[in-house]
């Protein structure tokens, strides 16, 4: 789960049982001065911080599901032509078209044409 193999493990494994897959975007849409080369980048949707900092990425809020029983909110975001979903706690005041910026506070790096992961940020064990 924290270091797949490849793509497909990666969205073959999720945290729970009808939980959402990880994101899969193209690295161009990562913020300046993470240029990552011709790969995708993966971010599992409990790992998107709604952070603005510096190398945040822009963002629009294309849908919001309120889970109250578990205190969280499942955001969509369009980032470029990809959907990101992002999981958050509670129920934030979002609407459709709010822009959004995003962290990730860990992320997986595969190769565009094998789908092997070639890294992770940062590193775990």
């Amino acid at each position: 789960y924290n270091r797949p193999k490849n793509v497909f493990v990666a969205g073959f494994l999720n945290r729970h049982i009808g939980t959402l897959p990880i994101n899969l975007i193209d690295a161009r849409y990562m913020a300046s001065g993470q240029w990552l080369g011709n790969v995708r980048v993966g971010v599992r949707p409990e790992e998107v911080s709604r952070e603005a900092r510096e190398d945040s990425i822009r963002g629009i809020i294309a849908g919001k599901l309120s889970l109250p029983m578990i205190n969280a909110t499942i955001l969509s975001i369009h980032v470029g032509e990809h959907e990101v979903h992002a999981q958050t706690t509670g129920d934030e005041n979002l609407r459709t078209g709010d822009q959004a910026w995003l962290t990730f506070k860990q992320y997986h790096v595969f190769d565009k044409e094998s789908g092997m992961r070639l890294r992770s940020y940062p590193e775990t064990l």
